[in-house]
């Protein structure tokens, strides 16, 4: 498993919070992955209306903006899916966290308890005598 998915040791509401900036993440990357689409999109179109009216250097340079732009829109499109499915296992995580019981301890409390009891002698004595 990844470290950076691992939510045990943090509290409901540091959980809660590690997960929303990670669905924050993925919300971006979709407007990004989007914003390449449509630019590659455009530059596609440039070329082809390039090619038409028989401008070749113009042409050219739109290929390669446009190739540009769908590298980008490649790197964004895989950028997104695997935040998606990081979102979607830390979402499971944090369901299965939150249906967890919570346990807390007061060490301070438990080793003053098991002080006195060295103390009174009833622990460390081997148990109740008969």
């Amino acid at each position: 498993m990844h470290e950076e998915l691992d939510l045990e040791g943090l509290t409901p509401h540091e959980a809660t919070s590690y997960v929303a900036n990670y669905v924050a993440a993925h919300k971006r990357s979709l407007q990004r992955r989007r914003k390449a689409e449509e630019e590659f999109a455009r530059w596609e179109n440039r070329v082809r209306l390039a090619q038409q009216k028989g401008e070749t250097e113009l042409a050219r340079a739109a290929l390669a903006r446009a190739e540009k732009a769908a590298t980008e829109f490649q790197d964004a499109r895989a950028e997104e899916k695997e935040l998606s499915i990081t979102c979607d296992l830390l979402k499971q995580r944090l369901e299965r966290l939150s249906r967890q019981p919570e346990f807390s301890v007061d060490a301070e409390a438990l080793l003053s308890h098991m002080q006195d009891m060295l103390d009174s002698g009833t622990l460390g004595s081997g148990g109740p005598s008969a």
